[in-house]
């Protein structure tokens, strides 16, 4: 998980986040939490949270997400309306595919 270090980072937004360490620690607390949240980062008008699907050896193989348009919710909204049915769904997928 190195490639964001050696590779140039190019701003999309002013949101987008383009200093390698801070994409570091970022995707780090992805790992971490389990979840991604974007909020401006692509798109200004676009926020979004989603959840990696996994193979049966635990790789990150895709991800599922639910977009929404910024300021419709935060992160805690989005997280306690879509965390829960992102996480099964991308479940559900890895044990259909199994």
């Amino acid at each position: 998980m190195r490639y964001h270090v050696n590779t140039p980072l190019k701003s999309i937004t002013p949101r987008t986040i383009v200093d390698p360490k801070r994409l570091g620690r970022e995707l780090q607390l992805t790992s971490e939490r389990g979840y991604a949240w974007v909020d401006g980062e692509l798109d200004p008008a676009i926020c979004g949270i989603a959840v990696p699907i996994r193979d049966q050896a635990g790789s990150v193989v895709a991800a599922i997400s639910v977009n929404l348009i910024s300021g419709t919710l935060n992160e805690a909204a989005a997280k306690k309306r879509y965390l829960v049915r992102l996480q099964k769904t991308a479940q559900d997928i890895r044990t259909q595919a199994a």
